[in-house]
């Protein structure tokens, strides 16, 4: 069974409140200096009303969908799994490992390419071998990681840092937006403005799609990225 950890419900919390204190800071600037309000051009209502439609079915289809499949073991490396499990996916030791790994990818991704590309071939597999073990808990003593799996994870590390760090600016943004959406600069010309009701329904359903959308690319990259390099043994 999946264990919930306290570090993605920290550093998450953490976000939502620093996004929070922002937005009261912006509300209280606008109030201090009030600005014209522009036209509103467009409000992506009847846009986002569908999505919200096409949401609910998914939600519900998957539930019915889950409860008519047999029911499955825990996996042994504590990933989360089912209906239950897609939805507490963030919050879990699991994913955890996979958010701190992400985030970390391109960077240290970019590091290997250039050690291999100055001869320090070895020294690009002791640091990669070192971010396997260290942060997955993966045994990688074994695997021989050729400059193809270095090249071929580039685009794989540039795809889920990017999703690693939208994952926390999409929590951060639905803080800021609790209170800086009270100030009418903010509304008017957003998806679901002018006001901060519609504003507020259209930006927090696309920041939880996108969120899952990002932990669903994140646990199947890295997945990818792990059996590219179980094959290098």
């Amino acid at each position: 069974m999946a264990k919930i950890s306290k570090w993605p419900i920290g550093v998450y919390g953490a976000f939502f409140a620093v996004g929070f204190v922002a937005g009261i800071v912006s509300y209280l600037q606008s109030k201090a200096h009030p600005q014209p309000l522009p036209a509103q051009v467009g409000n992506a209502v009847p846009m986002h009303l569908t999505i919200a439609a096409l949401l609910i079915i998914a939600i519900v289809g998957g539930y019915f969908i889950s409860k008519r499949r047999p029911q499955v073991k825990g996996a042994a490396n504590g990933a989360p799994h089912g209906y239950a499990g897609f939805w507490k996916a963030p919050f879990t030791v699991y994913y955890w490992k996979r958010l701190l790994f992400s985030a970390v990818s391109l960077p240290c991704t970019l590091a290997e390419l250039l050690l291999n590309a100055i001869g320090q071939s070895a020294a690009a597999k002791r640091l990669e071998r070192w971010r396997l073990r260290r942060i997955l808990g993966n045994n990688s003593s074994a695997y021989r990681l050729s400059v193809a799996y270095f090249l071929i994870g580039l685009p794989i590390a540039a795809a889920i840092t990017l999703c690693a760090f939208l994952s926390v600016f999409l929590v951060w943004r639905a803080g800021l937006e609790v209170v800086g959406a009270l100030d009418p600069t903010f509304t008017v010309g957003a998806w679901g403005g002018p006001t901060y009701l519609g504003a507020s329904f259209a930006h927090y359903m696309d920041a939880f799609i996108m969120f899952y959308g990002a932990v669903v690319v994140i646990r199947w990259l890295v997945s990818v990225q792990l059996r590219m390099a179980a094959q290098t043994k």
